[in-house]
């Protein structure tokens, strides 16, 4: 997708390439939505007949965000914006493909009620880290690329963020009713299916990401736009 500003003074428009931006955001939406939105079949197999399971879970990930969002978008914000911004990419995505790879062994395995707490717990660990991985990945991207991309290019910052918001609405709905479908075909195959998807946006994220960084200078700089704001 191409933007291009109007002109200021007789010199030339800059043509703002932000198709990598519209894939990174694309992708990101659509890994969370189906994650989230499958958690609570994959639970519903190895925790039967109980809704006490899912909801714990939703619960611990709801508090780490609210506890600890503040941390995570200030230690963010001290990285380089690539490292940053890779790191929350890579932990979203490992703590996601880890745990579809424990449910499996959980609906594959005849195991006790007391390994099954052990694995519930680890599951609610992952689903902490990818929460708050996703704050950092948000904070990142909305916080400080959005506002440099949008400065450099004479882009309103409003439009594009609304932009962005609209792939992850798009994605809010379809995915977790293209994963639910799955799961009730064969909750195992749903579970490879996102498993392979989260590890396959690992890469591109990270080939996009690495492109919008390169093509925009004023990225480069190790200074974020928050730190400036805070600054002045």
């Amino acid at each position: 997708m191409n933007h291009r500003p109007e002109a200021s003074c007789g010199a030339p428009a800059k043509t703002a390439d932000l198709s990598p931006l519209f894939i990174a955001q694309f992708l990101s939406s659509w890994a969370v939505r189906s994650s989230e939105g499958g958690q609570a079949f994959f639970l519903a197999v190895p925790f039967p007949g109980t809704l006490l399971y899912i909801s714990v879970y939703s619960l611990v990930k709801s508090l780490a965000a609210v506890l600890s969002s503040s941390w995570v978008g200030t230690q963010a914000d001290s990285l380089d914006r690539l490292k940053a911004l890779h790191l929350s990419i890579v932990a979203q995505r490992l703590s996601v493909a880890l745990s579809c790879f424990l449910f499996i062994l959980l609906q594959g395995w005849s195991t006790s009620p007391s390994t099954k707490c052990v694995f519930f717990v680890i599951l609610t660990v992952l689903g902490c880290i990818e929460k708050l991985a996703s704050v950092a990945s948000i904070v990142a991207i909305e916080r400080d690329w959005v506002i440099t991309i949008a400065k450099t290019y004479g882009l309103q910052r409003q439009d594009l963020n609304a932009s962005l918001r609209r792939l992850d609405i798009l994605s809010k709905p379809i995915s977790p009713v293209i994963i639910s479908s799955l799961d009730t075909w064969s909750p195992q195959f749903a579970l490879w299916v996102v498993m392979a998807m989260n590890t396959t946006s690992l890469f591109v994220e990270f080939l996009v990401t690495r492109r919008i960084y390169d093509s925009v200078p004023n990225l480069v700089s190790r200074v974020s736009t928050a730190k400036l704001q805070h600054q002045e």
